[in-house]
């Protein structure tokens, strides 16, 4: 029985169907770095684990796949000063033609096949605001092509050409070693807070994608080779 202008009145003995208070603050946090299991091969996967651990979570939401990579010519041989090669924008997730991510051996990745690369760079012009890309975005060598010269392939040229790929080209010049950081590109991390238990093991493969399609080049009679150090 209600009055006007009062609240109903419920016996406290009838709560038990009330959602209870939930807190979820952040008490602390940490970064912790975990590194593929074995020594990373040119051509085959990449194999991230992250083992049970602790009484905490993981926020994939604000995890990073750090990347370390190099260009070389045929055989892993140096680049010259003179060679004229870059790599593809967006570079930290483009040179991966696929991936999987399971928990306790369940695969939670959306099947997207080799369209990875793709995927990248779709999430980052619809989803990215002009302000991420134009910063953070950067450090995944995601640097915008110039409309009108997207089909330009040298990098050496400093006028009249593809603005991203000079600025792409400055990076691995020489045979640079150039280290890159994006966020998981997981549908599972992309919304909002993904918490996830320490008492789940998890764990992540990468599959390179093809030289050809991960670097730009004006010289066709040369073969260059992308490198994944680290």
């Amino acid at each position: 029985r209600t009055m006007s202008n009062e609240k109903p009145m419920i016996d406290d003995r009838f709560r038990i169907f009330e959602r209870g208070v939930q807190d979820v603050s952040v008490e602390s946090e940490k970064i912790i770095e975990f590194r593929p299991l074995a020594k990373i091969d040119r051509g085959q996967s990449i194999v991230i684990a992250v083992p049970r651990s602790g009484s905490s979570y993981y926020d994939l939401s604000r995890s990073f796949l750090r990347v370390q990579v190099k260009l070389t010519k045929a055989n892993s041989v140096a680049l010259g000063k003179d060679d004229k090669s870059a790599l593809i924008n967006g570079a930290a997730y483009s040179i991966f033609q696929s991936q999987a991510f399971f928990i306790e051996n369940e695969d939670f990745s959306r099947n997207t096949g080799n369209m990875l690369p793709y995927k990248n760079i779709l999430d980052c012009l619809l989803f990215r605001s002009t302000e991420y890309l134009e910063s953070s975005g950067q450090s995944a060598l995601f640097f915008k092509d110039t409309s009108g010269a997207m089909d330009a392939t040298d990098p050496s040229l400093q006028e009249g050409v593809n603005e991203g790929l000079l600025k792409r080209f400055s990076y691995t010049k020489g045979g640079s070693l150039v280290t890159m950081t994006t966020p998981l590109c997981l549908d599972i991390a992309e919304t909002g807070r993904s918490y996830l238990p320490n008492s789940l093991e998890f764990r992540m493969r990468l599959w390179p994608a093809k030289d050809a399609f991960s670097i730009i080049s004006s010289d066709p009679s040369e073969n260059f080779e992308v490198h994944v150090k680290s």
